[in-house]
This record gives C-alpha cells, structure tokens and sequence, in this order.
C-alpha cells in the first residue's frame, strides 16, 4: 500500500515538473514572438492568447532545435510567408497573419523546411550550429573574470605576450577537443562532434 502512495505522489511530482518546464519553454517563445512583433511593426497592442495557444508555441522550439536555427529565424521566416497571403486581417490575424494553430501547423513546418532549402543550400546552418555548440560546450563563449583591454597603457609589450598566451592557450584547447575522439564515441542528443 505504501509503495503504490509514493509511486502515485511520484508521477504526480514528475508531471508537475513537466508541465512546468513546457510553461517555461512556452513563454520563452511567447516573448520572442512579442519581440518579433514589435521590430517588424505589427504590435499594435499586447498579443492575449489562450493558454492551450501558448503552449502550442512551444513547437516553435522544437523545430529550431530540430532544424538547427535560432526560434527567431523559425518564427519571422513563417510570420513573413503568412502575412503575404493573408487576405483580410482581423483580431489576432492581423498581427500573425493566420491562427496559432496554424501557424504550428504541419503545414507550416513544410513551409519552414522549403524556405530553410532556399537560404541554406549547403546546410550552413549546421555548421553554424555546430561551431557555437563546440564553443559553448568548451567555455569558449563568454568572458571570465573582469573584462580588460588589449593594450595596457604603461606596458603595451606585456599586454600583448599576455594576448598571445591566451590566443596560444584558446588555440590547444580547440585542437585538443577536435582531436578528443572520445567525444566522438559519446552519443548524446546533438552531439555537436559527430
């Protein structure tokens, strides 16, 4: 009897975490969409969904993970197709161009995929993704510690020995993870070395 409890408070604690990651996720997409809106000129007033609207934006995520774009290039590239073949905009319409639903529609992703053909013929957007993901991984993307300037001004020729030893220290450590082939063997989800 006990077991079955802490199994049911298990699930229902799990469930709860899930729906709360989904929420998160949604309105990280509600506020670039938002964001969006505003730059290209077509919030005239808040945006108001409905809840089972905002979690369907969440999609929108899972396409740009899938397909290996920013959530923003997924959600202007079909915002821009919609508003050219809207006929008459109303309500919500007039700033999206369609409903939510179809906007995370099957036909939109087909859409998304074409124009996606278009702009990267080669897949370069892989490659891109690729490079930052390695980046990202090593610690290579932000600065550490507190920002200094290139030259100093009372010795400019150790400022740039202390330049070139981190260039020379930043190099090895990309050569060594490009080398590394047990990151190769380790399967994970986008692994960005495979």
């Amino acid at each position: 009897m006990g077991d079955r409890v802490v199994m049911r408070n298990e699930k229902e604690r799990l469930a709860k975490a899930e729906a709360r990651a989904m929420h998160k996720s949604a309105y990280f997409v509600r506020r670039v969409l938002l964001r969006v809106l505003r730059e290209e000129g077509r919030l005239k007033r808040t945006l108001h969904l409905k809840s089972g609207d905002v979690v369907r934006l969440v999609i929108f995520q899972v396409w740009a993970t899938r397909y290996k774009v920013s959530v923003e290039y997924v959600l202007r590239t079909l915002l821009r197709h919609w508003w050219q073949r809207a006929h008459k905009p109303f309500g919500k319409r007039s700033m999206l161009g369609v409903t939510v639903p179809v906007l995370c529609g099957a036909h939109s992703n087909v859409i998304l995929c074409e124009k996606m053909l278009l702009e990267f013929p080669g897949h370069e957007n892989v490659g891109i993704w690729r490079h930052s993901e390695q980046m990202r991984l090593l610690g290579l993307t932000e600065t550490r510690g507190r920002v200094q300037g290139l030259l100093s001004e009372n010795n400019p020729d150790e400022s740039c020995k202390i330049y070139a030893r981190r260039i020379e220290h930043r190099k090895k450590k990309l050569d060594a993870a490009a080398a590394g082939q047990w990151r190769r063997r380790r399967r994970w989800r986008n692994n960005p070395w495979l």
